[in-house]
């Protein structure tokens, strides 16, 4: 027979749901200017001439990874974009490290001197700010991808929300369908339009 006590996790629980709904309801209440601001956008860099985006994607059940790269200029017009997927079901830190590693390597490839490297991962981007090399599983990779930035002439690090990494996510979660990695020159697929077109919005 359980004690009184067995029940006070029910009676958390319903104290949690109650305090949710109100949540809920006082959001959704809100004037629509003071919801806006709550949410972060894909903002241009401020001095350096291109942002990258990168995020990654899981897929449990087909068993790998996808990885997402944007490359926008500070007027917010693609210079490029890329979905890759990974052939292997790696720790969500893991492949966000790829991913990060992924992002240089494409920047690199398309010559973009002056850049911020951005993410949504404040793990990964704290590790790359601060060169610590010793954060076990993905030091190796942020490692890897702090030799990168030499070749540009300007360099930075960003962290934003995932609501300011969009394009980006979308990208990664298309990766499940392709073979290969996938590369739009001043372009984005027609599958992230409408992100990218919602990131644009906010800067004009």
């Amino acid at each position: 027979m359980r004690t009184p006590q067995g029940h006070r996790p029910l009676n958390q629980l319903s104290q949690w749901a109650h305090d949710n709904y109100v949540e809920y309801k006082a959001l959704k209440n809100a004037p629509i200017s003071s919801r806006k601001g709550r949410r972060a956008r894909w903002k241009p860099p401020d001095q350096e001439r291109f942002k990258i985006n990168f995020d990654k994607a899981i897929f449990a059940e087909e068993n790998c990874s996808g990885l997402g790269v944007i490359i926008l200029d500070k007027e917010g017009q693609v210079i490029a974009s890329m979905a890759t997927r990974v052939s292997q079901l790696l720790q969500p830190i893991e492949i966000e490290a790829l991913a990060a590693n992924k992002a240089l390597e494409f920047a690199r490839e398309l010559d973009t001197s002056h850049a911020v490297l951005e993410g949504d991962s404040l793990l990964v981007m704290t590790a790359l700010k601060s060169k610590n090399i010793a954060l076990a599983p993905f030091g190796l990779l942020i490692q890897d991808s702090l030799a990168l930035p030499s070749g540009f002439s300007k360099f930075s690090y960003s962290h934003t929300k995932r609501e300011g990494n969009t394009v980006a996510h979308n990208l990664a979660q298309l990766a499940v369908s392709f073979t290969n990695c996938v590369i739009w020159m001043e372009d984005v697929p027609s599958d992230v339009l409408s992100s990218y077109h919602a990131d644009l919005a906010g800067i004009l």
